[in-house]
């Protein structure tokens, strides 16, 4: 049987910048985080951890 290769893509593949930095700038303005993961199809982890590396 085939080992599973499946890597999940980083969230730079899944999120262009323009896209991180808008999501950056809804959270700064207010915008619940589960939002934004619904609205950029990612987990709320994963919006999570943007905001935390976003420059400030």
């Amino acid at each position: 049987m085939a080992e599973n290769t499946h890597r999940p893509r980083s969230l730079h593949q899944r999120l262009t910048p323009a896209e991180i930095e808008a999501l950056v700038a809804a959270y700064r303005s207010r915008v619940r985080q589960s939002v934004l993961a619904e609205r950029y199809g990612i987990g709320l982890t994963s919006v999570k951890k943007l905001i935390r590396l976003a420059p400030k």
